[in-house]
């Protein structure tokens, strides 16, 4: 009787440990499950990454503002998580924007659950907010990043005669001080003068030139504008309008002035639009040649 409880015994260990080692798959519930839930629950035993189970996506960048001429970028970090708050790995994040240029470094998140893209603001020199978007099946999120740096400058004399013809140059750069090309400026005076063009394309250089002509005199403000709403860029300059006007008759501008022979000056000066009384003092001076009389100084 024990002789058989020990055959018995030998022939039912075998079994098991046949069970165990050979056999296909499905042979014995000990092989194992096989659909990778045993893992972080990215991957569908395929070998393949899924967004099945990314539930939330945090957006983190390492610098809130970039500028316009798009030769700096700002690393967005999109980091996934599960439901349960745990990082996953092998989970694919698209990166998108309507406004900025994107370039991916990787699409699929690592160990620690964090998928990376550069963000820049080539194709637009405008001033403005973008909003970079990630997304992984259901779950996305944003996030908003400043462009700034372009800016307008307005140069031109701080104080003009009245009824002449003054040049202006208003000038559109970038974050990089690059000339901005085609944008349309528009100019205003405060105190309604004359200017023209009133509005004008910059050129190549980012230049635009008008011209200024003041019919009243005191102070004024010329304002210059390119762009719009929030990529609104202005520069201001004030100016003094001068009453009086002051001129040269005699010589005219470029005429030559031949050696050793007296040539007559003649100015002309009012107020207002009104000549100058008779008797006011004016003072000649010149870098070369005399005087007569010596002192320069002649009488209207």
């Amino acid at each position: 009787m024990s002789g058989k409880i020990l055959v018995r015994a030998t022939v039912t260990t075998l079994a098991l440990l046949l069970a165990a080692c050979g056999g296909d798959d499905s042979s014995s519930p000990l092989a194992g499950s096989g659909n990778g839930s045993g893992g972080n629950g990215s991957g569908d035993g395929s070998g393949q990454p899924t967004d099945s189970n990314a539930a939330s996506i945090q957006l983190i960048t390492d610098s809130p503002q970039i500028g316009t001429a798009g030769t700096d970028t700002a690393r967005i970090t999109a980091i996934v998580k599960s439901s349960g708050g745990v990082v996953l790995s092998d989970v694919p994040v698209q990166f998108s924007s309507p406004t900025a240029t994107i370039n991916v470094i990787n699409n699929t998140t690592d160990d620690t659950g964090r998928a990376a893209a550069d963000v820049s603001a080539q194709g637009s020199p405008e001033n403005r907010q973008i909003t970079i978007s990630a997304s992984s099946g259901t779950a996305s999120s944003s996030i908003n990043l400043g462009v700034s740096g372009t800016g307008l400058s307005l140069s031109g004399p701080a104080s003009v005669p009245l009824n002449q013809n003054t040049t202006f140059t208003a000038k559109l750069t970038d974050s990089s001080g690059n000339p901005i090309a085609g944008e349309t400026i528009r100019i205003e005076s405060s105190q309604n003068n004359s200017i023209s063009p009133a509005s004008v394309q910059s050129s190549a250089s980012g230049s635009a030139n008008f011209v200024y002509n003041a019919s009243s005199a005191g102070d004024d403000t010329l304002t210059v504008r390119a762009f719009s709403g929030a990529g609104l860029v202005t520069a201001v300059s004030d100016i003094s309008v001068s009453g009086e006007d002051f001129e040269f008759v005699t010589p005219t501008q470029g005429q030559e002035v031949l050696l050793n022979t007296p040539q007559t000056i003649e100015v002309s000066w009012s107020i207002n639009g009104s000549p100058v009384a008779d008797g006011s003092e004016v003072q000649f001076s010149a870098t070369r040649g005399q005087f007569t009389p010596a002192n320069g100084i002649a009488l209207t």
